[in-house]
């Protein structure tokens, strides 16, 4: 063989060693999804009920209202990305099969992305890792055929995040605008993603500040707005006020407030909430949006001063509600940490115990030191950024861990690094191995 072409082919077999990887992981993970469905079937929540009175009204009458007769109100409680998510199955004889068969797909190809993001920071085996990591998730894979919208925001802010940070590396405006496209599309399926392309070129634009770096920003940002700028400028219209996608946000954070309730109950103050007028209008949106609006700026205010009467004990209640928002103790399909203890189910502990550790714990802490040990490096510290940004939004508020799901695929990336440079450091790998 020439030696030119065996220089020239080593990357390819380079290239289709990796997809062979990342392809086995993504098949693996198909696999236990779907294996979960057939097993256990579509999951529904309370919150599902809501998507699909928003999605039935989308197709039938062109309008995002969360009611069941006329005339239907426009709602300003709701974003309009998973309820058309929804619209696109409502033809289907078995829609909700539909939807979680797609979500499902979504959900293991994003596997294939947390290898490929993986990859703009570590070596193979790390990246195989960190999406085998995800590809095993128990959370991520339940999350895949229940009806909310946490597989489908996922999928779309980590493909957002790989395509901008490839864009740094390719200095390609396409990938920037690209990106931003991705990023207008989470945001209408959470309203959270409308700030995060600030968050996400913060770093960006502080690990290489240049004009380049500044205009694939505000490529970013300006093709992010196409999509998400005509639903602010509807809501705003609506409201009579500035809103950022949607209202009713405050609710989460009066929740977080009021240390008198058990934040870890929700079925005790649920019903609380619903007493009280302007909690009633931000759980079900059955108001007028001009009530809604006025129940978001007083629940704020309520909020603000629950805290100025007690901000320590508010503030150490915050720190304690860390641990329902970064880990799971895998109660779905099992009892808790507490009934298995009085029933004395020692192998059910163990289970649980080693799932919280693998999936939760130990990533968690690896990744904190994986985001400072490579804190230079642009895909780890958008990871990283992103991480920060939304633990300090979430914690604030009423917490679950399924808020904190969107970041497990950068969270377990940011592990893989930790694991990297710790082996770096005690000379186990070659000074390359991340």
């Amino acid at each position: 063989m020439d030696p030119t072409s065996r220089v020239l082919s080593a990357p390819s077999k380079t290239y289709a060693r990796e997809g062979a990887y990342a392809l086995a992981l993504v098949l693996a993970g198909l696999f236990l999804r779907l294996q979960a469905f057939r097993e256990y079937g579509v999951i529904r929540a309370p919150d599902t009920g809501g998507y699909f009175t928003l999605a039935g009204n989308l197709r039938a009458n062109g309008v995002l209202s969360l009611d069941t007769a006329p005339p239907y109100r426009p709602t300003v409680r709701r974003v309009p990305g998973y309820p058309a998510f929804i619209a696109a199955f409502l033809g289907h004889p078995d829609p909700a099969r539909g939807i979680v068969l797609a979500q499902i797909l979504l959900d293991a190809a994003l596997i294939g992305i947390v290898f490929a993001l993986a990859r703009e920071l570590l070596r193979p085996g790390f990246a195989a890792a960190a999406a085998a990591l995800y590809a095993f998730h128990p959370e991520a894979i339940r999350y895949s055929h229940t009806l909310l919208s946490e597989s489908l925001f996922t999928f779309l802010l980590t493909a957002a995040t790989w395509v901008l940070v490839a864009a740094r590396r390719r200095d390609d405006l396409r990938f920037a605008a690209a990106g931003g496209l991705l990023l207008g599309a989470a945001s209408t399926v959470r309203a959270i993603a409308f700030v995060l392309p600030f968050v996400v070129f913060a770093p960006l634009v502080l690990l290489q500040p240049s004009r380049r770096t500044l205009s694939r920003a505000a490529v970013a940002a300006g093709f992010s707005l196409l999509l998400s700028g005509p639903w602010i400028i509807r809501c705003s219209l609506l409201a009579g006020r500035f809103v950022p996608l949607m209202s009713g946000s405050s609710m989460l954070t009066y929740i977080g407030s009021r240390l008198d309730w058990d934040q870890s109950n929700d079925s005790a103050f649920y019903p609380k909430m619903l007493a009280d007028r302007a909690g009633y209008c931000l759980l079900t949106g059955d108001c007028p949006i001009s009530e809604i609006v006025e129940s978001d700026k007083q629940l704020s205010a309520e909020t603000a001063r629950n805290i100025k009467a007690a901000p320590f004990r508010w503030l150490l209640s915050r720190v304690y509600a860390l641990r329902f928002l970064l880990i799971s103790s895998f109660d779905h399909g099992s009892s808790s940490f507490a009934a298995l203890s009085w029933r004395e189910d020692l192998l059910k502990i163990l289970s649980k115990a080693a799932a919280a550790s693998v999936f939760s714990i130990a990533p968690l802490f690896l990744g904190i030191w994986g985001a400072w040990a490579r804190r230079r490096e642009a895909a780890a510290a958008v990871c990283a950024v992103q991480c920060a940004f939304m633990a300090a939004f979430f914690v604030a508020g009423f917490t679950e861990y399924r808020f904190w799901l969107p970041m497990t695929p950068m969270l377990f990336i940011l592990a893989a690094a930790g694991a990297g440079a710790i082996a770096e450091t005690r000379r186990f790998c070659s000074k390359d191995i991340v």
